[in-house]
């Protein structure tokens, strides 16, 4: 090869490189700007409730014409379908994801997963305790491969709430709340079930002043209900455990066939039994 022809070659090497490099960088500008104005339409860092989901999804579409190939796009769009509990647009989302992995591609990941899981949990029958591992063992791959992403650390603690790992959770949602993840509402709802099963009941009833700030319809999920009326109990504040345990079953009827409602109930029972008459 002559000096020219290697030359030409060589440059024509370093001008691809810079024009690949230019495009990442293009790239990453827009994944970055797309992951802003999400943070800003979705209201994540404001003390107040996020919009409702539906306004959410109308909002993230608007933007299709300037995101949609991004994957923070995708990725979010998929999770507000999953959020709207239409599994099929979804799938359809996270089928004409790009290929290849990325720094960016977080809520894509994120997504698959939750649509894994809603689709389990809508099929028959309980989720056994193989299968609730399994699960949480991608959330925790999900945070190794992000570990810059709070959301994530949310997810994972989230998960390890609902399968009754409490302390593994804990540890978790206190990373996510370190980051800014979205939904810190539900990041404090489930500290305030796990510090509660924890028996950490002071930590329980501070998590779940933040949760109701953030969200006042959290008084209508059974779950964040129990845990706070156990912690008030516990702390003596027996008022507040028997009205918040009779606001529950007043809203949902069936809760006084749960198990964990009734085992709330005893508990008030128990502790009220042993308070100093007045």
């Amino acid at each position: 090869m002559c000096n020219k022809t290697l030359l030409r070659f060589v440059m024509s090497v370093v001008l691809g490189s810079i024009m690949v490099q230019n495009s990442f960088a293009e790239s990453a500008q827009l994944e970055i700007s797309c992951e802003k104005q999400w943070i800003e339409k979705s209201a994540t860092h404001v003390a107040g409730p996020a919009p409702d989901v539906p306004t959410m999804l109308k909002v993230w579409k608007s933007l299709e014409s300037e995101c949609g190939s991004t994957h923070t796009y995708i990725g979010r769009l998929a999770l507000l379908s999953l959020m709207t509990d239409d599994f099929a647009a979804a799938r359809r989302v996270l089928k004409a994801a790009p290929k290849g992995d990325s720094r960016y591609a977080y809520s894509i990941d994120a997504a698959r997963i939750q649509l894994s899981i809603r689709e389990r949990l809508a099929a028959d029958g309980p989720i056994s305790d193989r299968e609730a591992a399994e699960f949480e063992l991608k959330y925790i791959q999900l945070v190794k491969k992000y570990p810059d992403w709070p959301t994530g650390f949310a997810l994972l603690g989230g998960w390890q709430t609902s399968i009754g790992k409490h302390d593994a959770a804990i540890n978790n949602l206190q990373k996510a709340l370190k980051g800014d993840a979205y939904n810190l509402a539900g990041v404090y709802r489930n500290l305030t079930i796990s510090f509660a099963a924890e028996g950490s009941s002071e930590l329980a009833l501070a998590a779940s002043d933040k949760t109701f700030k953030l969200n006042p319809s959290i008084t209508s999920d059974s779950q964040f209900v129990y845990a706070y009326a156990n912690a008030s109990s516990a702390l003596g504040y027996l008022d507040d455990a028997e009205l918040a345990l009779n606001l529950i079953a007043r809203k949902k009827a069936e809760v006084k066939g749960d198990p964990e409602y009734k085992k709330a109930v005893e508990f008030y029972s128990q502790q009220r039994k042993k308070s100093p008459k007045k």
